[in-house]
């Protein structure tokens, strides 16, 4: 989550949601502790932000996830 908030993927503040995210996601098929999951727990807190910048982060985190799991 560091991590995500030195590439501007979320801010400082975002962090408690996307743990909060994490430990009780929303859908069972984001139980499973794995880098899915994880990613959903930062897409699912972009729901409620602007759209604009839910796009930028989007991609902030994408491009930490990618080099993360050695896709880049």
């Amino acid at each position: 989550m560091v991590r995500a908030a030195d590439c501007r993927a979320i801010t400082v503040s975002q962090i408690p949601d996307v743990l909060e995210e994490w430990r009780h996601p929303e859908h069972e098929a984001f139980r499973p502790r794995n880098a899915w999951s994880l990613f959903n727990a930062f897409t699912a807190v972009y729901r409620e932000i602007n759209p604009h910048t839910a796009l930028r982060r989007g991609e902030a985190i994408h491009g930490l996830f990618d080099a993360v799991v050695g896709m880049s």
